[in-house]
């Protein structure tokens, strides 16, 4: 019996007894261990004392499945201890039978496993983690045997984890980071040393045979000796990312050209502009019919290169809009009559509009460009004939396109879609359509498309193509939605007399070759001119003139003083004083300067008499 009180005292497990009424019979080192209560104190005293509030009636229920024959073997509960803390146990619960056979108590032999299952619960939470992953989440051993594989690797790569786990990894192709490749045998290396290796890329297959760019993790798994028995890695698709990756370089290689043609758009304007002034100078006087036609093919040259300049900075998103409220079904169907007259009788143009669709906010006659070009470029797709199909709808972009989609703002657009049947592009031609001077036709200019581009974006909007060769063109033109009443015709501008009334006109203009120019202009039509070469002569002229200044024609960029602040001190000082601005730059370098006011106006450079004196005609006639 001392031996065997011995091993009883010297178990690690708490082994105890107790009646049937449960008072605690005996009580060992362990149980005192494990409970905190000394035998003196559990001895005599109800098993009660052990359970926790939800659980009265356990040791009852226990008593009762012994007295059934049961043996209670391995049954997990909680118990609490002296100190209050509530620990998990494991039971197993034996009969104690007196001489006769008769159940008089029980003994019951409890391990304390709240260690295990604090690390189970911390294995579950894991498990919730790596399975709840949008990354594939891969383990394999180091014979390429995959021994985890979740819903992540699941959905990445279209296998299952009843088909991946316990085959090899060299059995499905592609479907590892770590032996897809020869130059990761680097990468193998490192995880057998247990060493971490550097994050990398590669390309994988998915179980339909398509392949994924993908980026990868790869750590080693040690057993608790420290051994390296596996690898785990953690892969993430990179379709997405590499998506808007591409759509960033275009976008950044488009604003580059850009604003090289912003760059070089005020000096080219300038020149344009001496040599459309000085030819229409010329052809005032010119009576020699001749030399009338070679001036005028020196001007229509002049004008084509102001065509450039303009699209170049359509393209570059710098042009100066004029976006109003606008019915694009109206805009739509009077841009279809002009369209009619260039596509061929072999072409079919469809339309189907939407109905109720609500104002766009745009430049009424740059969407019109938008429509001819697009619709343009779709018949010259189709030399062999085909259809045109117009569709206009309302539409709503959600914050899912719009994280997949640069510079998109989410929220109601109306959508036009020019759809085509002709020769369709490849990948590779569709990721350069919008670059200035590309081009695959042999008479292209390659602005079409890249003005398309620019007025769409600077309008607000969003471009989106898709294109399959053999099978057609789909253009998607997003434009955002103006809550105001929308206007259904391009407003009549009265034609204006151009013949002053003695006005003084104060010209501002720092190149030394145009001010004259300009002042040649306006003299023959009754205008007074003064002549200023920039702002702080401009203000020294205007206070030593004995009149007022009844309009003040002034560049915008300037040395010295710019347009913006010379007319701010001339208005100081003459209240009456119209402000016509005048600029090569494109238009964020004129709103930037601080222009953008409904008190003041503006004409784009190069620009002829006609267009200039109408311009002051208009501006004289404004109220105050």
């Amino acid at each position: 019996m001392n031996e065997l009180a011995a091993i009883v005292e010297s178990a690690e497990d708490a082994i105890l007894s107790k009646d049937l009424d449960g008072t605690i019979l005996t009580w060992n080192a362990s149980a005192e261990r494990i409970y905190g209560y000394s035998p003196a104190e559990a001895i005599g005293s109800p098993i009660s004392m052990l359970l926790p509030p939800d659980r009265p009636n356990e040791v009852t229920e226990i008593i009762d499945r012994l007295r059934a024959g049961e043996h209670l073997e391995l049954f997990e509960t909680k118990r609490v201890r002296k100190d209050g803390g509530v620990i998990d146990v494991s039971l197993t619960v034996s009969p104690l039978l007196d001489a006769h056979g008769s159940l008089v108590g029980a003994a019951t032999i409890a391990r304390d496993i709240t260690a295990r299952k604090e690390s189970e619960a911390q294995l579950l939470r894991y498990a919730a983690i790596i399975e709840a992953s949008e990354d594939a989440i891969v383990s394999r051993t180091l014979d390429g045997v995959i021994t985890t594989w979740n819903g992540g690797a699941e959905r990445l790569f279209g296998y299952t984890a009843d088909e991946m786990i316990g085959r090899r990894i060299d059995d499905v192709s592609g479907s590892s980071p770590f032996d897809r490749r020869e130059d990761l045998n680097d990468v193998r290396e490192k995880l057998r040393e247990g060493l971490h290796p550097l994050p990398f890329e590669t390309q994988m297959q998915r179980k339909d045979g398509s392949l994924v760019e993908v980026s990868a993790v790869a750590s080693p798994i040690a057993d608790s000796s420290g051994r390296v028995i596996g690898a785990a890695g953690v892969i993430r698709d990179m379709t997405d990312q590499r998506r808007l990756e591409a759509q960033l370089n275009q976008s950044q290689k488009l604003e580059a050209i850009g604003s090289l043609a912003s760059g070089v758009a005020h000096d080219f304007n300038n020149v344009l502009m001496i040599i459309r002034g000085t030819c229409d100078l010329v052809l005032r006087d010119l009576t020699d019919e001749g030399l009338r036609d070679r001036v005028g093919q020196i001007d229509l040259a002049a004008e084509h290169a102001a065509q450039l300049t303009r699209q170049l900075l359509a393209f570059s998103r710098q042009q100066v809009l004029q976006p109003e409220p606008t019915d694009l079904n109206a805009v739509v169907e009077t841009t279809l009559e002009l369209v009619e007259r260039v596509i061929s009788e072999q072409i079919d143009l469809k339309r189907r509009f939407g109905v109720g669709l609500p104002a766009v906010h745009v430049d009424r006659g740059q969407i019109q460009q938008v429509i001819l070009n697009l619709c343009i470029n779709a018949r010259d797709a189709m030399p062999r004939g085909g259809t045109i199909s117009i569709r206009t709808s309302s539409v709503a972009l959600d914050e899912l396109y719009a994280s997949a989609h640069l510079d998109v703002t989410p929220g109601p657009y109306v959508l036009l879609e020019i759809t085509d049947t002709g020769v369709g592009m490849s990948a590779e031609v569709s990721s350069r359509i919008f670059e200035p001077f590309f081009t695959t036709k042999n008479d292209g200019t390659g602005l079409g498309l890249a003005t398309v581009h620019g007025i769409v974006r600077q309008s607000g909007g969003h471009l989106w193509v898709y294109s399959e060769v053999g099978l057609g063109t789909t253009f998607k033109v997003y434009l955002p939605v103006d809550a105001s009443p929308a206007s259904t015709a391009s407003p009549v501008v009265p034609a204006e007399d151009a013949v002053g009334g003695g006005e003084t006109i104060l010209v501002v203009e720092d190149n030394n070759l145009l001010r004259p120019i300009i002042a040649e202009m306006l003299e023959p039509y009754g205008y007074t001119v003064l002549l200023a070469a920039d702002g702080v002569e401009a203000l020294a002229v205007a206070a030593q003139h004995p009149g007022s200044v009844d309009l003040l024609l002034t560049d915008v960029v300037m040395p010295r003083l710019n347009g913006r602040e010379l007319s701010e001190r001339l208005l100081e000082k003459n209240p009456d004083t119209k402000v016509l601005f005048s600029s090569g730059y494109p238009a964020d370098t004129v709103i930037q300067s601080g222009i953008a006011e409904a008190r003041v106006s503006f004409i784009q450079k190069p620009y002829v008499a006609g267009d200039l004196l109408a311009k002051i005609r208009a501006v004289l006639r404004t109220a105050s």
